[in-house]
């Protein structure tokens, strides 16, 4: 039987082969689109990394009444952030929102980090804001980003709509994986198993949405440029 470590491995593999392919089917798009795909490839690629540290034992620091695994830490700040600053980033809603959700988001994990340390009230409350903060960023995301979105091209809300709604979901999934861990009715071996699981769905499932969606994204930045050039002709020729 597969060991806790052993799952660690075959999902550092898993991110391996998506990096590759994932790599490759950036090199067939154009250089306009793949300035939005390195990010969110790097991101598959230090979740694999660390995958390996983590089922090697490397980083993990007993802290208060619990442990910190680094190397789980080290792959969910950027990954929240690069996830879910793109997709409101899709919604073309301004640097303010962007800001806003990926600060949302960050003090969710590190709400999740405190959960993991604390004990008591202390731990209730962390406990809570994981899912405070997490319902806050959703009711921006489907209430004034949603409204912002609404402003663009067609093809590109309807992007935005199905980015949101893709990373809404899987990031549910994780909350309530962090709370099934909270309630201690899980095994090791089942907790690491389906948070793994999970993570590839949010990693390498995003990308490969990403990469087959870029040409929405592509096309708007063209009509973008195309209008900006077509006002500095025209001002120009006044």
């Amino acid at each position: 039987m597969i060991d806790v470590a052993g799952v660690h491995y075959a999902t550092a593999g898993v991110y391996a082969i998506a990096t590759v392919v994932l790599s490759l089917l950036t090199l067939q798009i154009k250089d306009a689109g793949r300035r939005y795909l390195y990010p969110i490839i790097a991101i598959v690629a230090l979740g694999g990394a660390m995958a390996v540290a983590w089922g090697a034992g490397l980083g993990t620091y007993s802290v208060g009444s619990g442990e910190i695994m680094v190397p789980q830490v080290i792959t969910d700040y950027p990954t929240y952030a690069v996830l879910f600053g793109f997709t409101v980033y899709v919604a073309n809603a301004g640097r303010r929102y962007i800001g806003l959700v990926v600060g949302l988001l960050l003090g969710v994990r590190f709400a999740y980090d405190l959960v993991a340390v604390l004990e008591g009230t202390l731990a209730i409350v962390a406990n809570g804001a994981i899912i405070v903060g997490y319902g806050a960023a959703v009711a921006l995301m489907y209430g004034p980003i949603a409204q912002e979105a609404a402003k663009e091209a067609p093809r590109r809300e309807l992007l935005y709509k199905k980015t949101r709604n893709l990373i809404v979901f899987i990031f549910a999934m994780l909350v309530v994986w962090s709370q099934l861990q909270v309630s201690g009715i899980l095994d090791e071996f089942t907790l690491i198993a389906t948070l793994q699981y999970t993570n590839i769905i949010y990693r390498v499932g995003f990308a490969a949405f990403v990469v087959s969606n870029i040409d929405v994204l592509i096309g708007e930045s063209k009509q973008s440029t195309e209008k900006e050039s077509a006002v500095a002709h025209a001002i120009t020729s006044d």
